[in-house]
């Protein structure tokens, strides 16, 4: 605190000798005969200089005191088993409960994988009925999941951990997601 206000009497004495450079040299016109202007404001002017240095000086130390803030630890996240099976189950059941349930849930999702966007933005897993309508969007938004993908077939049962991002009673269930066991 005592830095602060010294920094601010600082301050206010550069203010006023600035004033007074600007009184001698605005009041009176230009005049070359007078030395002791001169140095005066020479003096005045080294002062400043001085000043603003002791004041670099007051902000390193300032920004050298002040405490970094730690980073915040990441808890881990835990992901909810679930099947595909079971999401349909609770969608069907009560279309409400299901979206409140899961809504941003964080799952690990069992399921087979039957379908397959061809430019790499998602795929589908299923129960493993390939006459089932009933599928889970999964986005794909890294370059970890998409390689895991290009490198699976349509059949493969995987095993998806993902954020739910969206619940409805007609497109289904909506997974961002963070990798693929």
């Amino acid at each position: 605190m005592k830095k602060i206000i010294d920094l601010i009497k600082k301050i206010a004495l550069a203010l006023v000798v600035l004033v007074l450079i600007g009184a001698v040299f605005g009041g009176k016109g230009k005049s070359s005969s007078s030395s002791s202007s001169d140095s005066k404001s020479e003096a005045a002017v080294e002062e400043q200089a001085q000043e603003s240095k002791d004041d670099e000086e007051a902000s390193a130390d300032a920004e050298i005191e002040e405490p970094e803030a730690e980073p915040e630890k990441e808890e881990p996240i835990e992901y909810v088993d679930v099947t595909v099976d079971e999401l349909t189950a609770a969608l069907d059941n009560n279309p409400l409960k299901a979206k409140q349930t899961y809504q941003d849930a964080h799952i690990r999702l069992t399921g087979v994988l039957n379908n397959i966007d061809s430019s790499g933005n998602y795929f589908n897993v299923n129960n493993g009925d390939q006459y089932s309508f009933d599928s889970v969007y999964c986005s794909i938004l890294d370059d970890a999941t998409l390689d895991r993908i290009a490198s699976s077939s349509i059949g493969d049962t995987l095993v998806v951990c993902g954020t739910v991002t969206d619940v409805g009673e007609v497109l289904g269930y909506y997974v961002d997601v963070d990798y693929i066991e």
